[in-house]
């Protein structure tokens, strides 16, 4: 029986811990990604697209942004994210 291919919301995906996550989960051939950046066209997503252009998808947002969150999870079977905030960004 083949296995079925989950989708994954990685937010923040063309950061520092972003790519090595998805191209870790692409690579493991069970997993497609769907990546929410602030910038598709940088190069950073281009190397992110180049790793299998067929399992990545891209959506371009702020995580701030209730909208494009839930636009990002829906159909998705999981979700990574990675957050720092500075002093003046983070709960008081």
């Amino acid at each position: 029986m083949a296995h079925q291919t989950s989708k994954i919301f990685v937010i923040g995906g063309t950061g520092a811990q972003g790519i090595p996550v998805i191209r870790g989960l692409i690579q493991d051939g069970k997993y497609s990604v769907r990546v929410l950046t602030r910038d598709t066209s940088n190069a950073r997503a281009a190397s992110i697209r180049a790793i299998n252009p067929k399992k990545v998808e891209f959506i371009e947002g702020s995580f701030a942004s209730e909208k494009t969150l839930r636009e990002g999870l829906t159909g998705c079977d999981g979700a990574f994210g990675k957050f720092e905030f500075s002093d003046k960004d983070g709960p008081e």
